[in-house]
């Protein structure tokens, strides 16, 4: 009879997983600064692709690529990464559902649609990386 063993992620998938977020936040941060005009508020003239940007996202998004390719050193630190991530882009899902839809007013950010469609993706993969157990990947001597 065989066992039925819980599923683990494996450390270098986790890793790899962290790492692609953390590049394309650091993507993003940049080509914010680099394609638009620095400012705050509702503007649908600042942005990239479709995203919304303006000089506090960019800074988010810088620092929010250093602290993802960060994470990548440890099991501790991923688990750290998936309960920060998890926490703080579930905050930033429900700012942007308000800030986008609602009213312009209390869109200080510039947060687009598809800003908050980014956030609640972060989140949720923050979340996986949160619940889920990692096995360590055993190496042939």
């Amino acid at each position: 009879m065989r066992l039925l063993r819980e599923p683990r992620l494996k450390t270098n998938t986790a890793r790899m997983v962290v790492g692609v977020v953390g590049l394309w936040y650091l993507a993003l941060g940049v080509a914010g600064f680099v394609v638009s005009s620095q400012g705050m508020g509702a503007d649908t003239s600042r942005g990239f692709w479709v995203f919304g940007t303006s000089t506090m996202l960019n800074l988010g998004y810088l620092l929010m690529g250093v602290v993802a390719l960060t994470a990548t050193r440890s099991n501790r630190t991923l688990h750290a990464f998936g309960w920060l991530s998890f926490l703080a882009f579930l905050g930033f899902f429900v700012y942007g559902i308000f800030a986008a839809t609602v009213s312009s007013l209390g869109n200080v950010a510039n947060v687009r649609i598809a800003n908050v469609v980014m956030y609640g993706v972060t989140a949720a993969v923050g979340l996986f990386l949160m619940l889920m157990p990692y096995s360590e990947d055993r190496r042939a001597p």
